[in-house]
């Protein structure tokens, strides 16, 4: 692993814990040894999901993701980047950017997005807050299912990933490569 990766993770190490205390609604834990490249996310959100006679129901949550930084993190030569770093685990999840453990984080992922980044950008998807219902959905099922009834989503008022209470937006200190 090369110098500026292992700088990078031991900032996003100290993201985690900064979203972890600032944060009611989501959980960081390490999952590999330091420095850290992959993380075991929960989200304490409501989600849409199918019920075993056909309808759709909404579940207390949690949902489960992996966010997973591989070696070319920060400079791809793979496979598209966006479907490698994170994965849901959480199975059931009803979301038009949502299909089997992949994750559409929208055309704004980058290469090198910050760890506290990745997270507000999966709240945002899995709150429902970002959504496709076109012909772009990474699950079109899903879109037509929120096409045809939209009122689903409005019981799943979602709670802010940060309470105002908490005063000072979030602040991480970054090391310089």
């Amino acid at each position: 692993m090369d110098e500026v990766l292992t700088r990078f993770l031991h900032n996003a190490g100290r993201e985690a814990a900064e979203l972890n205390r600032r944060s009611d609604v989501v959980r960081l834990a390490p999952v590999s040894p330091d420095p850290v490249e992959t993380y075991c996310c929960e989200f304490r959100l409501r989600y849409l999901r199918p019920n075993g006679s056909g309808d759709i129901e909404v579940a207390p949550g949690p949902i489960l993701a992996l966010i997973r930084f591989p070696l070319d993190y920060l400079c791809p030569v793979g496979p598209p980047l966006g479907l490698r770093v994170v994965a849901l685990l959480t199975a059931d999840v009803l979301h038009p950017n949502v299909r089997g453990p992949y994750v559409c984080l929208g055309g704004g992922f980058r290469p090198a997005t910050a760890l506290s980044v990745l997270v507000m950008e999966m709240y945002d998807v899995l709150s429902y807050r970002n959504y496709t219902l076109d012909h772009n959905a990474l699950n079109p099922a899903a879109a037509e299912v929120l096409r045809g009834r939209p009122g689903l989503l409005a019981g799943l008022q979602a709670p802010a990933l940060f309470p105002r209470k908490s005063g000072s937006p979030l602040r991480i200190e970054v090391t310089p490569a």
